[in-house]
């Protein structure tokens, strides 16, 4: 059964066919997009398993094999992405090859869903159902209703002048209200994010595909005020597995053992950026830094 539609909107790029959006045909009321996405993913499984891959599949049907895992953050639904991709049918005919640099927000949304399941630098195959593809009208090169597939590499996720500025702000800003505090000690990660852990746990930490039951709560550097709490977990239409977090957690997580406590001082771009988030407890308005405590309750492999 189909979890969640990612709708396809936008045009036609000709220079780029393969991934750029486009209408994959509006559905009658008697069509079924439930048996077309279980007749793709059924497809889908049954070439993963003739060519004895290792995946892992996505609640929309979107299957990834790792070949190469890489060592940055995945881009999230606003990044700029320069990717490297073969795109084929299961046949194995080829239908596109290219070298790009755009938005992932102009590209088919399965494969714009399927990089935000990939670190910086990781070379993967993905597996993308036909409705969340190019649906039932197909384009030039691709039938209608066919799963499709992209042997890719996510070369690099694009951060701009003004995705740098607002860093430097936000980091300058969290040091300076770690010293107005009197806080030492927190460890600082490349990204920008400093957390430190205020209670050890045991065991393994999880990796980018492991899911986790995990409890939080945010405040507002500026002001202190609490604007969530709660707790996630794996159900059947979020997996919970740590690449599906926010930037931050994706950090932290992955170096915290089960049973652990973390305070971590988040810069904007590894939260919400630039959107307003509206919470059960107020408003988290645009660029806003937060400290997190996070407590990893369970891993579950």
């Amino acid at each position: 059964m189909l979890k969640r539609v990612l709708l396809l909107t936008g045009i036609v790029s000709f220079a780029v066919i393969s991934i750029i959006s486009c209408n994959p045909g509006r559905l009658d009321p008697l069509d079924d997009v439930d048996l077309q996405w279980k007749a793709d993913t059924t497809a889908i499984g049954v070439y993963i398993r003739k060519n004895k891959l290792k995946a892992i599949t996505d609640p929309n049907g979107i299957s990834v094999v790792i070949k190469k895992i890489g060592t940055g953050l995945p881009p999230i639904k606003t990044s700029q992405v320069e990717v490297a991709y073969t795109g084929k049918l299961l046949s194995g005919e080829v239908f596109d090859s290219n070298n790009i640099n755009g938005d992932l927000k102009d590209f088919v949304q399965g494969f714009s869903a399927a990089l935000q399941l990939l670190p910086e630098g990781t070379s993967a195959i993905v597996f993308i159902p036909s409705v969340l593809a190019y649906g039932r009208n197909g384009n030039a090169v691709i039938p209608p209703n066919s799963p499709i597939l992209f042997d890719l590499v996510l070369n690099k996720v694009v951060k701009d002048s003004e995705y740098l500025t607002q860093l430097y702000r936000d980091t300058t800003a969290i040091y300076e209200y770690l010293k107005l505090k009197s806080i030492a000690g927190t460890i600082k990660h490349p990204s920008g994010l400093r957390y430190e852990i205020v209670q050890p746990g045991s065991g393994t930490s999880p990796g980018w595909y492991d899911k986790v039951r995990i409890a939080y709560s945010a405040s507002l550097i500026t002001t202190g005020e609490v604007v969530t709490t709660g707790t996630s977990e794996p159900s059947e239409i979020f997996y919970s597995w740590v690449v599906n977090y926010l930037p931050a957690f994706q950090v932290a997580l992955q170096r915290m053992a089960p049973g652990s406590k973390a305070i971590l001082y988040v810069p904007s771009g590894l939260a919400f950026g630039t959107v307003s988030v509206t919470t059960g407890k107020g408003v988290i308005p645009p660029n806003s830094n937060l400290v997190y405590e996070l407590e990893l309750l369970e891993v579950l492999r």
